[in-house]
Order: C-alpha cells, then sequence, then structure tokens
C-alpha cells in the first residue's frame, strides 16, 4: 500500500515541531493536530507503551503511532549494531527521552488492507529527521509523492464496547484492534486510539473509540454514577426551587387579592372615612347627630355663632333662610335646651310642671265663678 509519511516530533535542540516534520500537502493540518494532541496526551503514563491511532474522513485516513523513539527502534527487525548506531537520536540536549506521532496519510481509493511495521516508521525517521537533527530550527517537508508501505495484513474486528461515555465506545486491551479500525476506516469516517488511560484524559479526549485498561474502565463507570448521583439531587433541587417559587407566588397573589377586597368593603370605607381629620373647613364623616351634638357644644361653650355648613341636611336647626328671626328664635331655643341639658335639668319637667299649675288656676277660677 502507498502512502504519504506524517511526523511530529522534536530533534536534538529544537522542541516539539507542531507543524510536523513531513506531511502531504492535502492534509487537513487543524484535523490532523486536533488528534494528535489527544493521542500524545499523558505521554508520561505511557511507559514503553505504543498507541495506536486512526482518523479519517471522506478523503483520506491517518494511520499511525505515538511511542518514545527508542521503543520504535527496539521494535523494529533492525540488527543490533544498527539499532545501538541510532541510540543518539532517542534524546534531547538534556537527556531526556524523544516521543512522537509517526505515520502514513493513505488516500481511500488507494487504500488496502495494510498495517504499518515498526521498519516503516523507522525508516520514514531515518528519511525525513535524522538529516536535520543538529538543526537549530525546523521547517516542514511537502511530501506529495507516496511511498511504499510494506506492513502487515490489517485485519480484526471490532467488538462490542464495555462502555458508552460521552458518545465515546469504549475497549478494553483484550484484543488487538488496530488492523479491524483501518480497515473500517476505508469507507467510514471515524477516530480510534489505543493505550490512553484515566478517566480525566479519556473524558477530553477527541477520539470515539478508546481502547484502555480495566482499572481505567471502573473508574469511568464509578464516574458515571457519581454524575447520575449529582444530576439527581440538581434535579431535585431544581424541582425544590420552583415549587418554593409557586408557593411564593400563590401567597403574593393570594395577599394582594385579600388587599383588594378589603379596601372594596364598607368596612375599609368607614375606616378611610374616620380617619379624615374632621376639623375647621374640612368636612368630617361622623353621622349627623354627632356633627348636631358637636356644633351645638362649640355655641354653648364659647358664645359663638358657629355652624359647620351652609347645607341645609347638616343644619343643626330647621328654618326659612328668608326669616332671619325664626332662625334667631330658634337658635335661642337650642341654646336654652343646651344650657338645660348640660346642667342635668330635662326641658320637659318645667314645661310639665307650668300645665299643671295653669290646669290647677283654671280651675278654681271655675270654681269661684260658680
Amino acid at each position: 500500500m502507498n502512502g504519504y509519511p506524517i511526523i511530529l516530533t522534536r530533534t536534538f535542540d529544537c522542541d516539539y515541531f507542531w507543524g510536523f516534520h513531513v506531511k502531504p500537502s492535502f492534509l487537513d493540518q487543524a484535523e490532523a493536530k486536533k488528534f494528535i494532541t489527544a493521542a500524545t496526551a499523558q505521554i508520561d503514563s505511557l511507559g514503553n507503551g505504543i498507541r495506536q491511532v486512526v482518523f479519517s474522513n471522506d478523503k483520506y485516513s491517518v494511520i499511525g503511532i505515538v511511542a518514545h523513539t527508542a521503543d520504535i527502534i527496539a521494535a523494529s527487525s533492525l540488527s543490533s549494531d544498527k539499532k545501538q548506531s541510532l541510540e543518539q537520536y532517542t534524546a534531547d540536549i538534556r537527556g531526556r527521552k524523544i516521543y512522537g506521532f509517526w505515520g502514513f496519510v493513505c488516500e481511500r481509493s488507494q487504500m488496502s488492507l495494510c498495517k504499518p511495521s515498526y521498519d516503516d516508521y523507522v525508516d520514514i525517521f531515518g528519511r525525513y529527521v535524522i538529516p536535520v537533527w543538529n538543526n537549530k530550527t525546523q521547517e516542514s517537508v511537502i511530501a506529495d509523492q507516496p511511498i511504499n508501505i510494506q506492513g502487515t495484513g490489517a485485519y480484526g474486528i471490532i467488538p462490542t464496547s464495555e462502555l458508552g461515555y460521552n458518545g465515546k465506545n469504549i475497549y478494553t486491551n483484550g484484543s488487538d484492534m488496530f488492523g479491524a479500525f483501518i480497515s473500517k476506516s476505508m469507507n467510514s469516517a471515524l477516530s480510534f486510539c489505543s493505550g490512553l488511560v484515566g478517566a480525566k484524559c479519556i473524558r477530553e479526549s477527541e477520539f470515539e473509540n478508546i481502547q484502555t485498561d480495566s482499572s481505567t474502565i471502573s473508574n469511568l463507570e464509578y464516574a458515571i454514577e457519581q454524575e447520575k448521583e449529582l444530576e439527581l439531587q440538581r434535579e431535585l433541587e431544581r424541582k425544590a426551587k420552583e415549587e418554593e417559587e409557586k408557593r411564593l407566588s400563590e401567597q403574593k397573589a393570594a395577599e394582594d387579592a385579600k388587599k383588594r377586597a378589603f379596601s372594596q368593603s364598607p368596612i375599609s370605607s368607614m375606616q378611610n372615612g374616620t380617619s379624615q381629620k374632621g376639623g375647621f373647613g374640612t368636612k368630617s364623616s361622623y353621622p349627623d347627630s354627632q356633627i348636631k351634638q358637636q356644633n351645638n357644644g362649640y355655641g354653648n361653650k364659647y358664645g359663638s355663632n358657629y355652624s359647620s355648613s351652609d347645607d341645609t341636611d347638616d343644619e343643626p336647626w330647621s328654618y326659612d333662610r328668608s326669616d332671619s328671626s325664626s332662625k334667631k328664635k330658634q337658635f335661642s331655643v337650642n341654646q336654652r335646651e343646651n344650657r338645660q341639658q348640660k346642667s342635668g335639668i330635662n326641658p320637659l319637667i318645667p314645661a310639665a310642671i307650668g300645665a299643671v299649675v295653669l290646669i290647677v288656676v283654671i280651675m278654681i277660677l271655675f270654681v269661684g265663678n260658680k
């Protein structure tokens, strides 16, 4: 099978070159970076392992591995002498082990059931990294001529996933699924990475198919249960908040209705009337009889001719407005009655005594005439 080489790594004195040391011109670099970055997550947990990577779109498939350079060389079929001669290219200026992504971009129309071998990865390392090993700057090499991939047959079966998590299919490391996903990528857009460990790493990963260890699956299952409990608690809190808001709303509506009913009741009207100031120049809400008593009291106590109103319905006496003498006479009678009431004498008693005396006098005169 033919493929275009793609490498992301570092050299002796230069940091990891995210522009890729080599790549084809038609590569979607943003898409490739997204998956390769996810494949190199928590690289310290990789140890001496190797992560297998496949991601594809409707035009091509990218097939490769994430590994330390020393591990790729050690896994190859090179002679011991050749492997030893390549050890100088496995660590940087500070003596740190170098890792990278090594792979091939294969056009769908040209793909066959082929899985690259470690010798294929060492071959492109020798072609595109060793020549620039001591350079102080890095540059991308555009490889628009495919090379032949020796490899082995890409076969395998994709088993049922053991866990679904955040839209991802999670598998254990019980089987080699690299060849199976390479085969499937020939006619499907997909993404696969093996060797990712840790719940956080998988949760944040861009890959939809992930192969991991049983310990990580157990941790994910526990995390799922915790998330369900947290979601249930949030739902209960949300419902409690809604019920409380509903209760307060109904309580306020009831209080407002009660206030409106009270403001429209006769009792409220009377209370509003009695609360008004009943002084001079202001009409009081007291009944007419109380007004009469109050007005009579002012006239008797202070000797004034004060009256509360010119309205005949509110006046304490009845008279023809054109007859001023009648008004004065009636006022004098009222004054006298008020003085008698104030002194505690019933005004009817003197009238009754006078009537008795008058009868007695008439009888005496009548008898005397006979």
